[in-house]
Formats: C-alpha cells, sequence, structure tokens
C-alpha cells in the first residue's frame, strides 16, 4: 500500500504543470494546511506544488510564521517545488518517464539513469542541476539519483 501512495504522489508531483494562481488562492492553500481533514491538507498541499514557483515565497513565510501542521507541510510542499524546478531544468521529462525503474531494483534504476545522463550530457547546467536536486532532495528518491547520475558523467 506504501508503494502504491509513493507511486501516486511521485506522479502528481512530476507530471503537475504550473498553474497560474493568484495571491489569494495561495493564501487559502496555505490556510488549508492545517483543516481539520487529512483529504483537504493533501490536497492543500497537491494544489500548492501545481502552482509551483510562483508559491514558494508565501510557502517559505509559513515555514517560519505558520502553525507547526502548516510549517510541516509548507515545507513539504516547497521542497518538492524545488525538486520540480531542478527536474525541469535537467529535462527530466526522459527521466520522468522512467520514474517507475527507479525502484524496480538495481539493473533497470541504473539504465534509467545512464540514459538520463546521456540525454541531459556533462554541461555545467547539468552538474548544477545535479547538485542542486542533491542539496534539496538528498534522501529522497531525486537526490538519489542524481548522486548516482553524478558518477556517470
Amino acid at each position: 500500500m506504501k508503494a502504491l501512495i509513493l507511486q501516486v504522489a511521485v506522479f502528481v508531483l512530476f507530471t503537475a504543470a504550473p498553474v497560474a494562481a493568484d495571491e489569494g488562492r495561495v493564501r487559502e492553500l496555505i490556510s488549508q494546511l492545517d483543516a481539520e481533514d487529512a483529504a483537504v491538507r493533501d490536497k492543500a498541499v497537491a494544489d500548492l506544488v501545481a502552482i509551483g514557483a510562483e508559491a514558494l515565497p508565501l510557502l517559505e513565510s509559513t515555514r517560519r510564521e505558520g502553525t507547526p501542521e502548516q510549517q510541516g507541510r509548507a515545507a513539504e510542499a516547497a521542497q518538492r517545488i524545488r525538486v520540480w524546478m531542478a527536474l525541469e531544468r535537467l529535462k527530466a521529462d526522459h527521466l520522468l518517464k522512467r520514474w517507475d525503474d527507479l525502484s524496480a531494483g538495481p539493473a533497470p534504476r541504473r539504465r534509467a539513469i545512464r540514459d538520463w545522463v546521456r540525454a541531459c550530457g556533462s554541461r555545467p547546467e547539468t552538474v548544477d542541476a545535479l547538485l542542486e536536486l542533491i542539496r534539496i532532495d538528498p534522501r529522497g528518491t531525486a537526490g538519489g539519483a542524481a548522486c548516482e547520475a553524478m558518477n556517470w558523467l
């Protein structure tokens, strides 16, 4: 069950295209981060991630000044947005098509990452984006894949 939830979360995280939103909508979603209903909280995080970089300033403010629940969920949303942005800089669509391979075992994981590195090349912006992924997602799937990708460069 946890694997299914993780796969759905990864799919939503990495396939959601940014949507335009005004500050009022972002504030409304942030206020829902500590709603009593867990489904409302989870949807608010997903919607904030879908908004993308536009939501980051208010999410950062909430991480410092919100309720404890808001702070934690704002941190989660901000990290997911940053991972998505870094993957975007890396032409991550190639990797995202094979995201399930990253969890399918060592051999499929190595092939997916090797192919990703071949698609991205060893340009300075590729290295910068990989380092950014490692920094913002050190223990996550994206950070681990970035570490392995650095070894292939």
